[in-house]
């Protein structure tokens, strides 16, 4: 994804077992940056995607603790890759290993989809398109954990459907 808003892909990174995630910066030419620090502290951080989630233009980053709870989103600051601090969207989910985002409810912002431990699979709907993730949708709360799952509208009707892959 493109970080600093250049035209370049950037690449981020997250290290599962340095409990970090970074992004580096691509300089043009095949050249990219040394690592620069996004959060840290984290427990195992996986699944990291971005999109803008709070209407500002630039790209925000969500990712989720594959080894204890919490799916986090981070505000990049000034889209230049500055980032802010973790923003807790979910703070009791447990194994949040894959994260898609898209508008999931058709009101022109984007949402949070996730997988956890018991809900399996869950959504949460960016309430004032500026980041506010107050509401918790459940999609299926009874199976197998949903290690794989996307979303994409898959019948044309113009909202989007999920497909998954159980474990």
């Amino acid at each position: 994804m493109d970080i600093d808003a250049d035209g370049n892909i950037d690449l981020v990174v997250s290290y599962f077992e340095e409990d970090k995630i970074v992004w580096y910066q691509n300089l043009g030419g095949g050249v990219f940056s040394s690592q620069q620090l996004i959060a840290s502290g984290l427990n195992n951080a996986r699944g990291v995607t971005g999109a803008d989630l709070d209407g500002d233009g630039d790209m925000n980053l969500v990712l989720g603790v594959t080894n204890g709870s919490g799916l986090y989103w981070v505000e990049n600051l000034d889209g230049q890759g500055n980032f802010g601090s973790l923003t807790n969207i979910a703070p009791g989910l447990s194994s949040a290993r894959r994260q898609r985002l898209g508008d999931m409810d058709g009101d022109g912002d984007i949402d949070v989809v996730s997988n956890g431990t018991n809900p399996w699979l869950l959504w949460f709907e960016n309430v004032d398109g500026e980041g506010d993730f107050s509401m918790q949708h459940t999609i299926e709360a009874q199976g197998l954990y949903e290690n794989a799952f996307d979303i994409e509208d898959l019948d044309g009707d113009g909202d989007l459907d999920i497909v998954s892959g159980k474990k």
